[in-house]
């Protein structure tokens, strides 16, 4: 079977919902360490996200990883960030860029690229939700965590991010944010 994210990303709903009963069976196993199960209600809830009817079902997933004891800050920092998606997808945008923000403000104190990659996830729910002063404000945060991180993973995340934020390119605030990202970005990925 795929594995959960890359189903998230658009399979087919036959392949997701076979992947929401593999994650319920599992759910099932005794005895398992706290990161588990938070682990895998997180991704039932993203997975339940992207199917139609299952936003009830999805938010109590969701707030079973959230509700899981037991995680170290630095888990429980990156299950937050995790869950994030979740929300973002069922339209609940206040509550993913709250989870997003303290993801983001935790893991300044352990990892530059966890911080990089909430920053920009961040910044694409508030594209979502179609607040770009918002964006802008996220743009500028992640633009200033850029220089610390070397991933091809964050390049591609600030690349759709441009993409996604140029439909507001009139706005002066946005082109300008999107100016300094781009400038941050190596240069044979800087033609987004």
């Amino acid at each position: 079977m795929k594995h959960v994210d890359q189903l998230e990303r658009g399979s087919p709903g036959h392949e997701l919902q076979g992947a929401v009963s593999d994650l319920m069976y599992q759910l099932r196993i005794p005895d398992l360490p706290p990161s588990r199960p938070s682990s895998l209600h997180m991704r039932l809830g993203r997975a339940l996200a992207c199917v139609d009817g299952d936003q009830r079902e999805a938010r109590e997933a969701l707030d079973r990883a959230l509700g899981t004891s037991g995680l170290s800050p630095f888990a429980e920092a990156a299950l937050g960030g995790d869950v994030a998606i979740g929300p973002s997808r069922l339209g609940h945008y206040a509550q993913a860029d709250r989870l997003l923000r303290e993801a983001a403000e935790a893991m300044a104190r352990w990892s530059p690229l966890f911080r990089a990659q909430f920053l920009g996830r961040q910044t694409q729910t508030a594209v979502r939700a179609d607040k770009p002063a918002l964006a802008v404000h996220h743009m500028h945060s992640l633009t200033r965590a850029l220089p610390f991180v070397s991933s091809p993973l964050v390049d591609t995340r600030v690349t759709e991010i441009l993409t996604a934020t140029a439909k507001w390119d009139r706005i002066p605030d946005v082109r300008t944010a999107r100016e300094h990202l781009r400038s941050m970005l190596p240069a044979e990925s800087s033609s987004a």
